[in-house]
């Protein structure tokens, strides 16, 4: 769940957010693109990347403050499936 000060994002930042997020969990070896297409990359204005990235890195956070449930498997973080 994405929680903003407007609660708005466009499409094109939506599209950012879920490209970077996979992309994230890609390289922690938390998420594999079983069908192969991957998410393309989406082009937007620097001033909106950066505040993008910086809600990124508030995610972050909060992901490695959350409680973790013994035994659920969700040890070190949440597994993502497609």
């Amino acid at each position: 769940m994405f929680t903003i000060t407007n609660n708005f994002f466009r499409p094109m930042e939506m599209s950012y957010l879920e490209n970077r997020f996979c992309n994230i969990a890609i390289e922690a070896d938390r998420y594999v693109d079983k069908s192969g297409n991957g998410l393309k990359p989406v082009n937007i204005a620097e001033e909106t990347e950066i505040k993008l990235e910086e809600f990124i890195d508030y995610a972050k956070i909060l992901h490695k403050a959350r409680p973790v449930r013994p035994g659920t498997g969700q040890e070190g973080g949440v597994s993502c499936e497609p």
